[in-house]
């Protein structure tokens, strides 16, 4: 009985270190571009709650361009009960960058 209660103790201390590892490999603010999904990968038992109420701050790289970046808070939360982690999402638009000039050779 004895040796069930310490192999009982000791699964209990992998799996609970199983979540606390994957919960703080979880960073704390993520960048989207528009259209793309949250997916954090997180294990069983580990939920994510969108909040709603989204900031949206309008950036301007010139006169003629104005963009807007939306920030929103994921809630990670165990067993969709107890909230562990809160996560910061910017949502920005989606960009091109094409490269031009001649390259750099040594």
């Amino acid at each position: 009985m004895k040796v069930f209660r310490r192999a009982f103790f000791i699964v209990c201390l992998l799996i609970s270190l199983a979540y606390v590892t994957n919960i703080t490999s979880i960073p704390s603010s993520i960048i989207l571009f528009k259209g793309e999904n949250l997916n954090l990968g997180a294990m069983f038992g580990l939920y994510i709650k969108e909040d709603n109420t989204n900031q949206t701050i309008a950036t301007a790289t010139s006169l003629e361009n104005i963009e807007t970046v939306q920030k929103w808070v994921a809630e990670v939360s165990l067993f969709n009960i107890i909230p562990v982690k809160e996560v910061n999402v910017n949502t920005i638009p989606n960009t091109k960058v094409i490269p031009l000039g001649n390259t750099v050779r040594t």
